[in-house]
């Protein structure tokens, strides 16, 4: 969704009218932003409600700290996505190759982004310095994947913890959208 609001715009014309108004392209690019958060939110909401009372059928009970941890840390995550997906549709000329990028990017730190320092420690040094600086480069978004502890039913986290997952995630996340405000002000429409 986020990854084709710019191109959408772009193609339909519409972005002509709307840059024409008293706003500017950074308070356009964040009206995307929060749209696109707030719809993931809106489903987010329903998924877990659904899959919460589908367990609590079963379990006769319903941890609801657990469940809002998840649901919040979740859409944190998504934040980034969405961030990310929006400065991909500045970078890359086709909504495809952006959200194809976007969902190898994703998929690659999901699943192997939390063992690159450790694969690092096994290649020889050039390698090693690459590998380690991608490891502190990306945004590890498996530090947001907490649906062990609705699954398993274990004890919720520390706020603290959930806090400081929120604050990495709002610095990765106004990363991209300043990344993404700096090309989209510079950035030639047609």
């Amino acid at each position: 969704m986020a990854a084709r609001q710019i191109p959408a715009e772009r193609e339909s014309r519409t972005i002509y009218p709307l840059l024409a108004k008293p706003i500017s392209r950074t308070e356009v690019l964040l009206a995307k932003f929060f749209g696109c958060w707030l719809a993931t939110a809106v489903t987010l909401i329903a998924f877990y409600a659904f899959f919460g009372l589908m367990a609590m059928s079963k379990e006769h009970h319903w941890p609801m700290t657990n469940y809002f941890q998840a649901v919040w840390l979740h859409w944190i995550m998504l934040g980034v996505i969405i961030a990310m997906s929006l400065l991909g549709s500045l970078v890359f000329t086709a909504v495809s190759s952006n959200v194809t990028i976007c969902f190898i990017a994703v998929t690659f730190i999901l699943m192997l982004g939390r063992h690159l320092d450790k694969v690092a420690m096994q290649v020889g040094e050039p390698a090693r310095s690459l590998l380690m600086g991608l490891f502190f480069a990306i945004p590890h978004l498996e530090f947001f994947d907490v649906r062990d502890l609705v699954i398993h039913n274990w004890p919720s986290l520390h706020w603290l913890v959930c806090l400081k997952a929120t604050a990495y995630g709002a610095v990765y996340g106004a990363f991209f959208l300043l990344a993404a405000c700096l090309i989209f002000r510079r950035r030639a429409l047609n």
